[in-house]
C-alpha cells in the first residue's frame, strides 16, 4: 500500500515536486520521453524499499536498465544501429567525404608550399628593380604593353615579359638585355562540350598555367598586366602579388565585359559575371591606369575604382618615311602583293620603279610619280567593334563618283591587322570587281608598320568603342607620322581628333565616301585639305610615349621614402581635377603586408594615386600661393593697426 500510495503522487506535477522534496531528491525540469520518467520511478521506488529495508527495482544494474531503455526503443542491445550496415559495403556519402578530404588536403599542402616559397622571395625580393608584365594575349599585337616594357628597361628595371607570341614584337624589345621574354601556352581549338564549357575549361587552364608561370618567375616589386582580357588574370596575378609582395598595376585599355557583350548580349549570364569580376578585383589593384579621361571619370563614379590617366601616345619611330625608304618599302612589298607593283616598266633600264616612286640607280634619287595612285591606310584587328561594311560601302561609292568622271585618282586601300573576321570580310572583297580601287589586306612586320603610316595620304579608322570609353590607338600612330585621319564617331573621340582641325569625322559610309571624293578631288593638291591637315600635325608638337611616361607613370613607381611628404598629403581634391571623382565613393585597398584601409574622397589618398609629380608639384604652388596671399593681408591689416596707433 505504501509503494502503491507513493507511485499514484507521481501523477501530478505538485505531488512529484512534493515527493522530491520529502526524500531529498533534486527538482529536476520536465523531460519528454518514455525512458526519464520511468527511471525516476524506479528511483523513488528503490528509495522507499531501502528505507524499509525490502529489496525494490532499484536493485538493478544501471547497465541493465541501459539495456532494457535500448530493447524498448527497437535497438540492439549493444549500442549499434537498427540496421547494420554489411562489412565491405562502401557509400556515396563516404566517398564524397574521403573526396572533400584528399582535396583540402591537397589545397592545405599547395597553399603551405606556395606561402612557404613567397616567404622567401619575398625576403630575397624586397629591393629589387624587376617587374613582370603581362598580357594574356598576342605580344605583337600589345603596343602600348611593348611601350611600357621598354620604358621600364630604359629606367633601370629589368623585364620579364609574360604573354602569346603569336607574332614577332619590335626588334628593341627582343634586343633588350633588361627584357626577357616568357612564352605563355594558348589553349586553341577545344572542341569538347558547349561552348560555355570550353569557355571554362579555357579560363581555368590559363589560371592554373599563369599562376604556374608568376610563381616561377624571379620575384617582382609591380606587376603590369594589360585589360581587357582580365579574366582570370587580374585574380591570379592580385592572388601572386599578395603572396609575394609585388604591387599590382592594371592598364584598363577597355571593359572586357563590354566586348563581350558584342558577342552574347549585354545581359548574358557570362557578361554580368564578367562585369562584376572586373569591378570587384579593380578595387583591389595597386595602381590604376586607363587611356581617356572620360575612363576615369567612369570608374571613379560607377566602379568606385580611382585610375590615373595615360594618353596613348606615339613612339618615337612614328614620324613620316622619307623617299627612299618609301620606295624600299613599296618595292618590298609589291612581292607578295599586286597593287604597290609598277604599273608599267620603266624605259630606262636604270630606273626602278614601283607603283608610287621611281629611283634613279645612276644618282639614287627618288622621286614620286606623276599620276600616282592615293594610299589610303586603315588598321584592324578585325573585330565586331569595327564595322568594316562601312568601308567596303563608301570605296563601292568611290568607285562610281570615278567611273562617272570626277576628277579622283585611283585608290590603293591597304587594310592591316589579324583577327577572327578577317577571312569573312576578304570574301566580301574578292566578290567586288573595282577598277579604280585596289584593296590589299598585309600583315605588316613591327618594323614596316610605321613606315607605311608615314607614307600613306590618308588613315581611316572604324573603331566603335564597345564601352565609348577607350580611344583607338592606331590614330594616335597615325599622327605620330603626320597622317590625316577620317574616323567614325562614338563617345570620346573628341579627346583625340578633332573636326576639320586634324582630321574628319563620319558617322556612315555616305558621309565618308563625301569626305574621300572631297579630299582626293585633285590629288595631290598642296592648297587642298589634306595638306592643311598635315601641316596642322606638323605644328602640334605633341608629346611622345617616353616623355608622357615619365611624367605620369614613372612617379607612381618611385620609392615611398623618394616620394617628398607633402606630395603624399595632398587630398585627392587639390591633386586630381574637378569632376573626376564622385562625392562619397570609398574604396578598399588591399595591399600585400597592409592592413584593410578605408580611403574616403576628404582623406588622404593611398599609395600611388598621384597623378604625375608634375600634377602634384602644381598643387602645391596653388596652395602655397593661396597662404601667401593670406599672410600678406595679414600682414597689411597688422601694419594698419600699428600706423593707427602712433597717430
Amino acid at each position: 500500500m505504501f509503494y502503491s500510495s507513493r507511485i499514484k503522487m507521481l501523477k501530478s506535477k505538485r505531488a512529484r515536486g512534493r515527493l522530491n522534496s520529502l526524500y531529498g531528491m533534486r527538482s529536476r525540469p520536465r523531460v519528454r520521453g518514455r525512458l526519464r520518467s520511468e527511471r525516476r520511478v524506479r528511483a523513488v521506488e528503490a528509495q522507499s524499499a531501502a528505507a524499509h529495508g525490502v529489496p525494490g527495482p532499484g536493485a538493478w544494474s544501471r547497465a541493465a536498465q541501459v539495456r532494457e531503455a535500448r530493447a524498448r526503443r527497437g535497438g540492439s542491445v549493444c549500442g549499434c544501429a537498427r540496421r547494420a550496415r554489411p562489412r565491405g559495403v562502401v557509400t556515396w556519402l563516404s566517398v564524397k567525404m574521403a573526396a572533400s578530404c584528399v582535396v583540402l588536403l591537397a589545397v592545405l599542402a599547395l597553399c603551405l608550399l606556395l606561402l612557404l616559397r613567397a616567404g622567401k622571395r619575398r625576403r630575397q625580393g624586397r629591393a629589387s628593380r624587376h617587374v613582370v608584365v603581362v598580357v594574356l594575349g598576342d605580344v605583337g599585337r600589345s603596343p602600348r604593353m611593348q611601350y611600357h616594357a621598354l620604358s621600364l628597361a630604359k629606367h633601370g628595371f629589368s623585364v620579364t615579359l609574360l604573354g602569346f607570341c603569336d607574332s614577332k614584337p619590335r626588334d628593341e624589345l627582343l634586343q633588350s638585355d633588361r627584357i626577357q621574354m616568357v612564352r605563355l601556352t594558348e589553349l586553341r581549338r577545344l572542341a569538347v562540350g558547349p561552348r560555355l564549357l570550353q569557355y571554362g575549361i579555357k579560363v581555368a587552364f590559363q589560371a592554373v598555367h599563369l599562376l604556374w608561370r608568376l610563381i616561377w618567375t624571379e620575384p617582382a616589386a609591380y606587376i603590369f598586366l594589360q585589360n581587357p582580357p582580365g579574366l582570370p588574370a587580374i585574380a591570379v596575378c592580385w592572388f601572386v602579388g599578395c603572396l609575394c609582395g609585388s604591387k599590382l598595376v592594371v592598364d584598363w585599355h577597355n571593359y572586357g565585359y563590354s566586348i563581350m557583350g558584342l558577342v552574347h548580349g549585354p545581359r548574358h549570364p557570362l557578361v554580368l559575371l564578367a562585369k562584376w569580376y572586373e569591378r570587384l578585383f579593380g578595387r583591389l589593384v595597386h595602381f590604376n591606369l586607363c587611356v581617356t579621361n572620360a575612363m576615369r571619370e567612369d570608374l571613379a563614379e560607377n566602379w568606385h575604382i580611382r585610375a590615373v590617366t595615360v594618353h596613348d601616345k606615339p613612339a618615337s619611330f612614328f614620324k613620316e618615311t622619307p623617299l627612299h625608304l618609301q620606295h624600299e618599302l613599296f618595292l618590298k612589298l609589291g612581292h607578295t602583293h599586286s597593287p604597290f607593283r609598277a604599273r608599267s616598266e620603266p624605259s630606262d633600264p636604270a630606273v626602278e620603279r614601283s607603283a608610287f616612286t621611281e629611283r634613279d640607280a645612276r644618282s639614287g634619287a627618288v622621286t614620286q610619280l606623276r599620276g600616282r595612285p592615293a594610299l589610303l591606310v586603315s588598321s584592324t584587328s578585325w573585330t565586331e567593334d569595327e564595322d568594316f561594311s562601312i568601308l567596303l560601302a563608301a570605296l563601292e561609292k568611290f568607285e562610281q563618283l570615278a567611273l562617272h568622271g570626277d576628277n579622283l585618282p585611283a585608290l590603293v586601300c591597304v587594310i592591316t591587322g589579324k583577327g577572327p573576321l578577317k577571312e569573312h570580310y576578304s570574301r566580301l572583297l574578292a566578290q567586288r570587281r573595282f577598277q579604280h580601287v585596289q584593296v590589299c589586306t598585309p600583315w605588316l612586320e613591327a618594323e614596316d608598320y610605321p613606315l607605311l603610316l608615314g607614307s600613306a595620304d590618308l588613315g581611316v579608322c572604324l573603331h566603335k568603342s564597345s564601352s565609348g570609353l577607350d580611344l583607338p590607338m592606331k590614330v594616335v600612330d597615325m599622327f605620330g607620322c603626320c597622317l590625316p585621319v577620317c574616323a567614325v564617331t562614338f563617345k570620346c573621340l573628341h579627346e583625340l581628333v578633332r573636326h576639320e582641325e586634324n582630321g574628319l569625322v563620319f558617322q556612315d559610309s555616305e558621309e565618308l565616301a563625301a569626305q574621300l571624293q572631297m579630299l582626293f578631288s585633285k590629288f595631290p593638291d598642296p592648297a587642298g585639305k589634306l595638306s592643311q591637315f598635315r601641316r596642322n600635325l606638323r605644328e602640334s608638337r605633341q608629346l611622345r610615349w617616353d616623355e608622357s611616361w615619365e611624367q605620369t607613370v614613372l612617379p607612381l613607381l618611385m620609392d615611398r621614402g623618394s616620394v617628398p611628404k607633402w606630395i603624399r598629403r595632398q587630398s585627392w581634391d587639390e591633386v586630381f581635377p574637378a569632376g573626376s571623382r564622385a562625392r562619397g565613393l570609398h574604396k578598399l585597398h588591399f595591399s600585400a603586408g597592409w592592413t584593410v584601409s578605408r580611403v574616403c574622397h576628404r582623406s588622404i589618398p593611398p599609395r600611388g594615386t598621384l597623378t604625375s609629380y608634375t600634377c602634384a608639384r602644381a598643387a602645391l604652388d596653388r596652395r602655397r600661393g593661396r597662404e601667401g596671399r593670406e599672410e600678406g593681408e595679414g600682414s597689411e591689416t597688422v601694419r594698419g593697426e600699428k600706423d593707427g596707433q602712433r597717430g
